[in-house]
């Protein structure tokens, strides 16, 4: 930790495959997360703690989960898990469990509570559909961990875009009832940022006071401001976030220097749209 501030990572759509050797669109995913790991472990900044934001497994598989605990139990750091439209929700949450320990960091809880901040996970994902929704139970459950907060600061993390990419194909895609989502947020002034994946690209912005980041993806990125499918030709990447005792919230990309071997001529999403 440095000056009292929370260094925090997310990486996000990792699409692994129960086959380590298994591809998306011409790109082994297994080797891009390891690249991406490999040079979060080598590099200067080491996170507090880390958020996995969906679409972690692609073929929600068993042995895809078990897989990515060993590749991310390597992180220096807990690693809060949360699924995404590819994921199997429920067996994610089975085979990591809910709690992090010193023998244990990776886990899939609901929200995490550190140093004068409160994040809260929040379940976009709709079973056997592409596009995000927030339960009613999900929606109630915000707003008690809002309500409980106390002094804490807030930093929302989802699955889906509760806005639009700019990008029609994905932005049919994103949380359908994001304006519940808003309704409650715009109620509680300690929200700092909401921060999402799913969209393979970077994004910044901001609503009400509220800042709104998203993050690319460990391995393909999508072309933004495309109306339909395409690749853009930007390496791998993952978002830092400097979190301040008094609110005050930091944050940049980085990415890989070089961009692994896939098909950009690719015309389809390979069964992620």
């Amino acid at each position: 930790m440095n000056n009292n501030k929370l260094s925090l990572l997310q990486i996000s759509d990792f699409h692994l495959f129960s086959d380590p050797r298994a591809e998306l669109m011409g790109l082994n995913t297994h080797d891009s997360l390891d690249s991406v790991l490999s040079h979060i472990r080598s590099g200067n900044r080491k996170p507090d703690l880390i958020i996995a934001s969906g679409d972690l497994v692609h073929d929600g598989s068993s042995a895809g989960y078990q897989r990515m605990e060993k590749m991310l139990g390597s992180l220096p750091a807990p690693v809060y898990c949360m699924p995404g439209n590819h994921d199997d929700k429920q067996r994610l949450r089975d085979l990591l469990g809910r709690q992090c320990s010193d023998r244990h960091n990776v886990c899939a809880p609901n929200r995490v509570d550190l140093d004068g901040w409160r994040l809260i996970l929040l379940d976009t994902v709709v079973n056997g559909e592409k596009y995000g929704h927030i339960s009613t139970q999900e929606l109630h459950r915000l707003e008690q961990e809002l309500d409980s907060a106390a002094d804490r600061q807030i930093l929302i993390f989802l699955h889906h875009q509760p806005v639009p990419a700019g990008s029609a194909w994905l932005d049919s895609m994103q949380v359908k009832n994001a304006e519940a989502l808003f309704d409650i947020v715009d109620s509680f002034s300690p929200v700092r940022a909401i921060a999402w994946g799913h969209v393979h690209q970077a994004f910044e912005g901001e609503r009400n006071g509220v800042r709104l980041f998203s993050t690319p993806s460990t391995c393909i990125q999508f072309a933004p401001a495309s109306e339909r499918f395409a690749l853009d030709q930007t390496p791998p990447g993952w978002r830092w976030f400097e979190l301040g005792p008094d609110g005050r919230l930091d944050s940049d990309v980085e990415r890989l220097q070089t961009l692994p071997q896939c098909d950009h001529s690719a015309e389809d999403a390979q069964g992620y749209s």
